[in-house]
């Protein structure tokens, strides 16, 4: 008996990409068809959920690591996804870097050299992108930390792992408030 069950438990797993390309494929079909919000917000947090590698069966959220984390978000994504993050690599914080310039958000790498060297490859320009860490468990106005190496330029007149400008913080702030809802 217990074999069997076993036997069961393997079968489900072998299945697992073909269901896991069905909810794509399903998810990128509402996105190209469906005009209610709410289910277009659905499908993209499906697709986000798939392609980073989450898994989620029964209950349990299972992260491949042969998979890319790194994205730039071009959309809003919900706190639970950024958990889900965070929770996957570090525990409790997802890194991130913002390009202020061209207002966007990089996330979810080991190293924010990583996350920088992916934003300069996409175009942004090296005095424009700063290093922050987020926690999702936390209130909005801790949610930010702003500490990372990339940040030290004495060039800028920032001579810290922090963001010395408060103004650079505030369009910091808001960058990241347009990209994590929830």
């Amino acid at each position: 008996m217990y074999l069997s069950h076993l036997r069961q438990q393997l079968l489900e797993l072998l299945d697992l990409p073909r269901r896991i390309l069905n909810l794509s494929q399903r998810a990128q079909a509402v996105l190209a068809e469906e005009a209610d919000r709410r289910l277009v917000r659905q499908a993209q947090e499906l697709l986000f959920v798939v392609h980073a590698g989450f898994v989620t069966k029964e209950g349990f959220i299972v992260y491949n690591s042969t998979l890319p984390r790194m994205r730039i978000l071009t959309e809003p994504i919900t706190r639970q996804a950024l958990k889900a993050m965070a929770e996957a690599l570090f525990g409790n914080l997802v890194k991130a870097v913002v390009d202020v310039e061209r207002k966007l958000l990089a996330v979810d790498a080991e190293l924010h050299s990583d996350l920088e060297a992916l934003l300069l490859a996409e175009g942004s320009a090296q005095q424009h992108v700063w290093g922050i860490n987020l926690y999702p468990d936390m209130p909005d106005d801790t949610l930010i930390e702003f500490d990372s190496m990339i940040n030290m330029r004495p060039s800028q007149n920032n001579r810290s792992r922090g963001v010395d400008d408060p103004q650079l913080r505030k369009t910091i702030t808001e960058i990241v408030a347009s990209r994590i809802q929830g």
